[in-house]
């Protein structure tokens, strides 16, 4: 929620004397005086308002500067894993592509399919089929990730 605008000098020195000291009145502030310690009266109070109204804003630009710093540092921190998973996916579909499974996945589909990108072919595949290519493509000996690796205590483990 926005704040109601203050009024300025100049609106100040346009009022009359008894709209002054209704205002005054209002926010609690000694009446007496001049017209001219009235209104320095007023306007010292809502200066120290703009200047509240001011500090709070630029805490607020702090603290969004801080959440954006720590938003992009965590991002920073995520990335290198994220370069490694995208790495991992454009090694798995040269592989893929250059796989003789990937010309077997060929002959599964339709000749309307053949046309697809590979991707999509082999979306285009039965389960059946996606699930046996799949099988076949990820067997250790078949993927150039696991050609150097050795099955320890059940896993697969790599040698480089």
């Amino acid at each position: 929620m926005e704040d109601p605008p203050l009024p300025t000098l100049s609106q100040l020195k346009a009022l009359r004397v008894v709209d002054l000291k209704e205002r005054l009145s209002k926010l609690g502030l000694p009446q007496s005086g001049l017209k001219a310690d009235l209104i320095a009266r007023l306007d010292a109070h809502f200066n120290k308002i703009r200047e509240q109204r001011l500090l709070q804003q630029q805490q607020q630009h702090l603290q969004m500067a801080a959440q954006q710093q720590q938003q992009q540092q965590q991002q920073q921190q995520h990335l290198p894993q994220q370069l490694n998973i995208l790495e991992h996916h454009q090694q798995m579909s040269q592989h893929l592509l250059s796989s003789p499974h990937h010309h077997q996945a060929q002959q599964m589909l339709s000749p309307q399919h053949q046309m697809l990108s590979p991707q999509h072919q082999q979306m285009m595949l039965s389960p059946q089929h996606q699930q046996q290519l799949q099988q076949q493509m990820l067997s250790p000996g078949h993927h150039p990730a696991f050609q150097q690796q050795q099955q320890v205590g059940g896993s697969y483990m790599s040698t480089t």
